[in-house]
């Protein structure tokens, strides 16, 4: 067998042509003087087809066209040129144009942001189970991708005329209808756009799942970000969200995403209102999945038949809402919610475990922040670490003491089983001596249920309000303790 070095360039160069992406190309060419002498030999043909091996032929185009349309709206400070760059790289001809190392790099990075995407939608529409790769098919796949990407395009030329180089001028072409229609429209097939239409609805379900809800009356949040920037937002923790986000001065003046709607109705399409769901379509068109795994799984609380948004361990933390610190604080049970003081330190806790509680500002040595994840799995095992008899009965009654994180949960039966469990956790957090400077006090007859510790401040940080309602248990003894002294006679 002949030795690498010695096959001729040709060879070395079809050799190349056949790896998966940029960065393994770039680490084959520079693993011998022969490989890389052929990439300098035949660097267009092999760019070329390692971009056919990084993404499907059908979404190649897309990708390419939103790119070099992004490099040159970047490079202009106005908006007069708009139509003209968007007609020079118009799909049909944009294998007409070689390849550039800057456009290969460009096309790497982003089709590992749409990759990273399509895992979140395959979780929320495909399979809920999707933790790091997509369950959709290749079919699937690649039109979804082909969307993301077009939807990509689409968000830069809105941001550029309304956003970043404003003018009057500007701002009325993009707000007018009929501009964009022409401008973004035109050229595609419906279906086409029925594909586009169901991952932007998707995006702007999920923003607002992010906690990045926009006003109507302000610049939608995938508009001012583009799909790297919604990326971002889901690497932030949910209190950051709000800060990553640009200001804007100018509301927009449509609503964007009806945009596709009217154009498929004007093309006599029967659009249903409301979230498009990926598995359903316009009669005349195909939706963008065929199959859908666990559609009708049920609760196994409360038997309700809700499918992809039930909950598990292999699900919790890729749900922004339930690794909020500040969310949690509030699954607190009846008038607890309103307890100043244990929801401070129940805050001050999770952030900062080392903390003393009666010093006020952290110091150095206060330790990590505590997962909400891992305080998720422990009110699992709470049956069978708590050893209170009371608090063990409490438990038994409340209809979830059978479960374990592996159970399949409704979002309203998880937020229920949160809120039984969460001010047990914190007890047991207290007597097990985990919350410096905050023992377990004397218990208040009324317990969580106590209408006192919601504007007393003095009396929530006297007594422990994590405990049940013991009052008429201590009526009921004072009244047989009453009736025996009286039997008993003088």
């Amino acid at each position: 067998m002949p030795l690498l070095a010695t096959l001729p360039l040709d060879v070395l160069a079809r050799i190349l042509t056949l790896t998966a992406d940029y960065n393994t190309l770039r680490a084959a060419a520079l693993s011998c003087k022969g490989l890389y002498a052929a990439y300098e030999a035949y660097p267009i043909g092999i760019n070329k087809s390692v971009a056919f091996n990084l993404l499907p032929a059908a979404v190649l185009a897309p990708a390419l066209r939103a790119i070099r349309v992004g490099d040159e709206l970047a490079s202009i400070s106005t908006s007069d040129n708009v139509e003209d760059i968007m007609h020079k790289h118009d799909e049909v001809r944009v294998f007409d144009t070689l390849l550039t190392s800057t456009e290969c790099t460009a096309l790497q990075s982003r089709a590992c942001v749409v990759a990273r995407i399509e895992v979140m939608f395959s979780r929320t529409f495909k399979d809920r189970t999707s933790v790091s790769s997509s369950r959709l098919s290749a079919g699937e796949s690649e039109l979804f991708q082909k969307a993301l990407h077009r939807i990509w395009l689409f968000t830069q030329v809105i941001r550029h005329c309304y956003v970043d180089f404003p003018d009057e001028v500007g701002r009325d072409e993009v707000a007018d209808f009929e501009w964009r229609k022409d401008l973004l429209y035109a050229n595609l097939s419906s279906q086409d756009l029925w594909e586009i239409e169901t991952v932007l609805r998707w995006l702007y379900v999920a923003c607002e799942d992010l906690k990045a809800f926009v006003d109507p009356d302000y610049v939608p949040i995938i508009v001012q970000v583009g799909p790297d920037g919604f990326i971002n937002l889901f690497d932030k923790e949910p209190s950051e969200v709000d800060e990553v986000i640009p200001d804007i001065d100018e509301p927009l003046g449509f609503e964007w995403e009806e945009d596709i709607r009217a154009v498929l109705e004007e093309r006599k399409f029967e659009v249903p209102g409301g979230v498009s769901r990926p598995e359903s379509a316009p009669k005349g068109l195909n939706p963008l999945l065929q199959t859908v795994f666990g559609k009708d799984d049920m609760c196994a609380s409360c038997s309700s038949k809700i499918g992809l948004a039930l909950l598990n361990q292999t699900n919790w933390e890729y749900n922004k809402w339930l690794r909020s610190f500040d969310r949690l604080q509030y699954l607190l049970p009846h008038n607890l919610v309103s307890n100043t003081h244990e929801r401070r330190t129940l805050t001050a806790y999770f952030k900062h475990p080392l903390q003393h509680m009666t010093k006020p500002t952290p110091t150095a040595d206060t330790g990590s922040p505590i997962s909400t994840l891992r305080v998720l799995r422990e009110l699992f095992d709470l049956p069978n670490v708590v050893t209170s008899p009371r608090l063990q009965a409490h438990m038994l009654a409340d209809g979830f003491s059978s479960m374990t994180p592996h159970d399949w949960l409704c979002p309203t039966c998880l937020v229920e089983f949160i809120t039984r469990h969460l001010w047990i956790w914190w007890w047991n957090e207290k007597a097990r001596g985990r919350v410096l400077g905050e023992p377990l006090r004397e218990d208040c007859w009324y317990g969580y249920e106590c209408r006192t510790q919601t504007h007393n401040f003095s009396h929530a940080q006297k007594l422990n309000h994590l405990c049940v309602n013991t009052n008429e248990e201590r009526l009921a003894a004072k009244k047989a303790g009453t009736a025996q002294g009286n039997a008993g006679g003088p």
